[in-house]
């Protein structure tokens, strides 16, 4: 069966994303080695892309588009590097903070904010 133009297309977009990834990944990799980012950093990165996943969910929803695939794809992605890294401490960490940040009046920083990450974790140490 031959592949149609929309297919070729798809598989494209989703090609090109995967490479991204790998990209990313390894970008990530060398600047960890290199002690500019701490587990922190990545941990807040990918839950302020969970959140705008969610953001971009509802938008969608509301819209009529009952696909809802951003979530699903950012927590997988969240999976992947909390895995590949050993994130979860910092993943929970950071979520329980947030979660208490969403809980109160949300008055001062997010604690998933990249400001605010570098705030209150200064210190890295370079990955061995």
């Amino acid at each position: 069966m031959k592949e149609t133009q929309t297919e070729r297309t798809a598989n494209f977009a989703a090609a090109d994303a995967h490479v991204f990834g790998m990209l990313l990944s390894e970008i990530v990799d060398a600047l960890k080695a290199r002690g500019v980012l701490r587990a922190e950093d990545i941990a807040g990165a990918l839950l302020r892309a969970e959140y705008r996943a969610e953001m971009a969910d509802s938008f969608g929803e509301e819209e009529g588009d009952i696909n809802g695939h951003h979530v699903a794809a950012a927590r997988l992605t969240i999976d992947a590097w909390s895995n590949r890294l050993d994130l979860e401490p910092a993943l929970d960490e950071l979520r329980a903070e947030h979660t208490d940040w969403l809980a109160t009046d949300q008055k001062g920083t997010p604690a998933i904010d990249a400001e605010r990450i570098v705030r209150d974790y200064p210190d890295c140490e370079k990955q061995k």
